[in-house]
């Protein structure tokens, strides 16, 4: 947290050479926000963080969690931006409930939003979690490459995993280099 707060904590949206959008969850209208305005690193922050485990980010009247959660690799938020090619880096996929029990984990997900109570107290956050899953996973668009990191073994809540975690991505974006070579020649005749 400290490292990402230093590295963009200060910056604003509008300071940006390269447009850049930080995708999030708001918890009180159950649904995306794109966030482009405003302070970098607390839209960072509010497009990362896990909820349940800590307090969402406050970002004016709403409260926001990982983003992830709804689109694993926000491709439609990148062409949006003005990308004309888009390299993704994939780490890892929204837990898809079976079939059988996505009913019921929508049927929990409505009940614990229809009690009163914070959005974005424990019972909002567990009712929102649980009305998530129970769609499956969404359909997004594809990028033109995407990168997949071979991340078993890896977890994101032990720091002493980021060095592995970089390795691997460097590999893999090795990997993808000559699909990227392809389509930046194809791009340029």
């Amino acid at each position: 947290g400290r490292r990402l707060w230093n590295a963009y904590g200060r910056l604003d949206f509008g300071e940006l050479d390269v447009p850049f959008a930080a995708l999030a969850l708001d918890l009180g209208d159950r649904g995306p926000a794109v966030l482009r305005a405003g302070n970098v690193g607390r839209a960072v922050e509010a497009s990362i963080r896990p909820p349940l485990v800590t307090r969402p980010v406050q970002h004016g009247d709403r409260a926001l969690v990982d983003g992830g959660l709804h689109s694993t690799v926000p491709v439609s938020v990148a062409r949006e931006l003005g990308a004309e090619l888009v390299i993704s880096v994939n780490v890892g996929e929204l837990l898809v409930l079976p079939r059988g029990l996505r009913p019921l984990s929508a049927r929990f997900g409505a009940a614990c939003a229809a009690r009163p109570g914070p959005a974005d107290g424990v019972r909002g956050q567990v009712g929102f979690l649980a009305g998530l899953v129970s769609r499956g996973r969404p359909p997004r668009p594809r990028a033109d490459v995407e990168i997949r990191p071979d991340l078993r073994g890896v977890s994101a809540v032990w720091p002493w995993h980021i060095q592995k975690a970089a390795l691997r991505g460097e590999a893999a974006a090795c990997r993808a280099l000559p699909a990227i070579r392809r389509l930046l020649a194809a791009r340029a005749a």
